[in-house]
């Protein structure tokens, strides 16, 4: 069996060996590929740090791997939305996959039902531009681009594909405390200014009160549920 994994910013291909490993499959040809050759390095180290010598991964570039009815399988983890041609990349998709193979990909559902992200690129955007937006202001973000339902599955049909399951799956995410849910911004120059930073915290926390009543200091554990959509389609 070959199985493929466009490694995308979710880096799937770790959880999926130890899916394998956990269910004693073997005969699987693995291949992680994607444009970015940072990203191949960086999942190259963490395989590395795994310690699982029977699992082999060839690592290759997206772009050089175009050849028909190769891979049983193909997951792409929160890799479709952020591409700037997505009936170009799910006919490659398509043409990649053997008859009856699948594809697996996941991608993010309305920013109403995913906090996590709707809180940071709204604090970002604040602290970017000093202008406060709703959840209705970033709808139409890269991160979101396929969170209309019928549009996306309509997308997938007109390549050929058969949708399968559409599943929404929860994510519960907790933080001990505002700084770590913050820290997922810490390149932004603001994080590490203690006076902007203390600007950031400050409409974060408004953000957690008004739309999610949370009411908590600032040192206080708690919980943003979010949503992802996994697809599971056929060629």
């Amino acid at each position: 069996m070959y199985f493929s994994c466009i490694l995308g910013p979710g880096e799937p291909i770790l959880t999926i060996l130890k899916l394998l490993e956990i269910n004693k499959v073997s005969n699987v040809d693995l291949r992680g590929t994607d444009p970015s050759s940072g990203m191949l390095l960086l999942a190259e180290e963490r395989l590395r740090n795994l310690n699982r010598e029977h699992l082999t991964v060839q690592f290759a570039s997206h772009n050089g791997l175009l050849n028909s009815n190769l891979y049983d399988i193909i997951i792409a983890s929160l890799v479709l939305p952020y591409s700037s041609d997505k009936a170009g990349l799910l006919q490659e998709f398509f043409m990649q996959l053997k008859p009856k193979g699948l594809l697996i990909t996941s991608h993010w559902p309305h920013p109403s039902q995913v906090p996590v992200l709707s809180v940071l690129k709204r604090v970002n955007h604040f602290m970017a531009t000093g202008e406060r937006i709703d959840i209705s202001h970033i709808e139409l973000d890269v991160s979101f681009s396929c969170w209309q339902e019928e549009v996306t599955k309509q997308m997938l049909m007109a390549e050929g594909f058969t949708i399968d399951h559409w599943i929404s799956v929860h994510i519960p995410m907790s933080f001990p405390d505002i700084r770590t849910l913050l820290s997922f911004c810490r390149i932004a120059p603001w994080f590490n200014n203690d006076d902007l930073y203390s600007e950031a915290e400050k409409e974060t926390r408004r953000i957690l009160l008004e739309d999610y009543n949370l009411k908590f200091d600032l040192d206080s554990r708690f919980e943003l549920p979010s949503t992802a959509i996994v697809i599971v389609a056929s060629k």
